[in-house]
């Protein structure tokens, strides 16, 4: 598939199908990480924004989203929501090995559910970009689906790719000492009597302070 062909493939997908509400462990590793006098200036990007449902939870609680998607459609889409909260909010087309982002400038970051829509070949490409964009000591966040996941079994419309647990090993243990915390955990969800399990990479991680 072509870069214009994958394009194309989310434009259609965030014009009909893009998910309305934030995340909850984007929620959640955000508000435990940042007190409420903390958030106010705090730079926190998310690559592979999206329409912007989390960037608007961003901007809600104090902090200063920046968003990047390799969908127009998408970005497009995260402006217009962003507009009540900033007058010139931070979003823009951009891949995730080059986000266009300054390097050391940001206080976390989120990427959810990018990864298997992006697949393998981008996995380490994104881990060294959140390297270079998070400050030193700043965490991130990654949620993508393992290779247990029941929506890369079957019927996979989206063509998303299941990581192994030896992918995901492989890809941060690289990062060596860029690293100073890594937790390799799950997210699994059942469904229809545990008939179905979405079963998810939850990776956390900070950035070497020095």
């Amino acid at each position: 598939m072509s870069p214009d062909d994958d394009t194309a493939r989310w434009d259609a997908w965030n014009a009909a199908s893009a998910p309305q509400y934030p995340h909850e462990k984007a929620i959640q590793f955000l508000l435990r990480r940042f007190a409420p006098a903390e958030r106010a200036g705090k730079v926190v990007f998310e690559p592979g924004c999206g329409t912007g449902r989390n960037l608007e939870f961003l901007a809600r609680e104090g902090f200063v989203p920046v968003g990047r998607d390799i969908s127009p459609v998408a970005v497009e889409g995260a402006r217009a929501r962003l507009a009540p909260w900033l007058a010139d909010p931070d979003v823009a087309v951009a891949g995730l090995a080059e986000p266009a982002v300054a390097p050391d400038s940001c206080d976390a970051l989120i990427c959810i559910g990018v990864l298997d829509a992006a697949g393998p070949a981008h996995l380490g490409p994104a881990i060294d970009a959140a390297l270079r964009v998070l400050r030193p000591g700043a965490p991130g966040l990654f949620l993508f689906a393992s290779d247990a996941d029941f929506r890369v079994r079957g019927n996979n419309p989206l063509g998303l790719h299941g990581y192994t647990e030896a992918d995901v090993a492989a890809a941060f243990g690289a990062a060596g000492a860029r690293l100073d915390r890594l937790c390799l955990d799950r997210y699994i969800t059942t469904y229809d009597n545990r008939s179905h399990a979405q079963n998810e990479h939850l990776i956390t991680f900070g950035k070497a302070a020095g």
